[in-house]
């Protein structure tokens, strides 16, 4: 995998522009949550926050971190993973934090919340997508990339949201009612 060191900004991970290398089902989950083009927040994309016991899991046999969900096809979930990893490496941010390095340090509670954002045509309405998982995981892999990649395909902007982080819940509610 590539490696360019071009820096980060406050607030906005996922945008180092580099040439990041593609995923394959090959690859493991380990090489998700080390992948330099989802630095900073690639734990927010597992189904579970924080859990290493599945990183050394396959990616062709990404189903298995899914209990509740009988159809994943590996192949659609690392073509949305490749997705994410080709907008970065087009400078674009993929990951945006809601709160400041110190705001998180002050209230651990904030410190794994942020939302991804799948761009559509400028001006366009958007969509956010709720990925399931039985309320003891998170289904992005599976539920939320590849069908906010599908969204965006068609011009929507598209937001997955973890819903197993009660603050990013609900600062996703009253950021979207302002």
């Amino acid at each position: 995998m590539g490696n360019a060191d071009t820096g980060e900004t406050l607030r906005e991970k996922g945008n180092r522009q580099g040439n990041y290398a593609h995923l394959t089902t090959d690859d493991s989950v380990r090489n998700i949550a080390g992948h330099p083009a989802f630095k900073g927040f690639s734990q927010l994309m597992l189904p579970k926050e924080n859990d290493t016991y599945y990183l050394d899991t396959p990616l062709s046999n990404v189903r298995s971190l899914m209990p509740y969900h009988s159809h994943v096809d590996p192949g659609i979930v690392v073509g949305a993973l490749n997705h994410m990893i080709d907008t970065v490496n087009n400078g674009k941010t993929i990951f945006y934090d809601f709160y400041t390095e110190q705001q998180k340090r002050d209230d651990p509670t904030k410190e794994n919340t942020g939302i991804f954002f799948f761009r559509g045509e400028s001006g366009a309405p958007f969509a956010i997508v709720c990925p399931g998982g039985g309320f003891s995981y998170v289904g992005s892999l599976h539920e939320g990339f590849p069908l906010v990649l599908e969204i965006s395909k068609r011009k929507y902007h598209a937001y997955p949201v973890n819903t197993e982080s009660s603050n990013t819940a609900g600062f996703v509610c009253v950021f979207m009612s302002s």
